[in-house]
């Protein structure tokens, strides 16, 4: 059983010199800025979490299930991702000291515009892992709009409804493409943030713009019709 840690408990308790935690539920945490060192983080659930421009120092992750996890920008000396089962996890434009994950399963995730090369994977086993955005093909991203689609729609009911609203206020935040116009479901602005299905299109630019591969690729025709939500 994970207790579930918000980001402000996290911080709060991280300032007041806590620097293990261990069976906990992460999640929804958006931390910009934050110094981070000699932190263990131990059997616990890490899912859609963002760290922007955070400096990580002696930072163990010890047997964690994450999904969903980016840091942009920022660096990283003397980590250790052990036994952890990864998911959807992004690194961009960061900078690597001495990295390692080990024994890790890592699926859907990417280490992009980065000095990838000083990471040591050499012990984890990987399932569609990019480097460069010229690996990423239209075709990966059909299969991970899937995956991501599935894997949202049997999340609990709130953790659902938070991952939807999130979804769809970055389309808004960043400018993306309004699919949410073409989903009947939520036809008007009172009803945008509810459990209508996610369309394709959503999802599909969630996925673009945290590859940035919406310009890196020529995108075929879908086999999904635009307004097909995940059921």
């Amino acid at each position: 059983m994970h207790e579930t840690l918000t980001q402000k408990e996290f911080t709060d308790k991280y300032n007041a010199g806590q620097r293990e935690f261990k069976d906990v539920l992460m999640q929804f945490f958006d931390i910009s800025g934050m110094k981070m060192s000699d932190l263990t983080i131990k059997n616990s659930k890490i899912m859609f979490c963002n760290f922007h421009n955070c400096e990580l120092k002696n930072l163990k992750i010890d047997n964690c299930t994450i999904f969903f996890l980016s840091f942009y920008t920022g660096s990283a000396n003397e980590i250790l991702f052990d036994k952890c089962d990864i998911e959807q996890m992004l690194f961009d434009t960061f900078s690597f000291g001495r990295t390692k994950f080990s024994s890790c399963n890592i699926r859907w995730s990417a280490i992009l515009n980065s000095n990838s090369s000083v990471v040591d994977m050499v012990s984890s086993s990987q399932y569609k892992f990019f480097t460069d955005l010229s690996q990423v093909t239209a075709q990966d991203i059909e299969n991970a709009v899937k995956i991501i689609g599935h894997d949202i729609e049997r999340l609990d009911l709130g953790t659902r409804m938070k991952v939807k609203e999130m979804i769809r206020q970055d389309i808004d935040r960043f400018h993306l493409p309004d699919s949410s116009k073409k989903n009947k479901g939520y036809a008007n602005k009172s009803q945008k943030y509810d459990d209508t299905p996610l369309t394709y299109n959503e999802i599909k630019d969630m996925v673009e713009t945290a590859y940035g591969a919406r310009d890196t690729y020529k995108t075929k025709k879908s086999a999904y019709d635009a307004d097909r939500a995940y059921k």
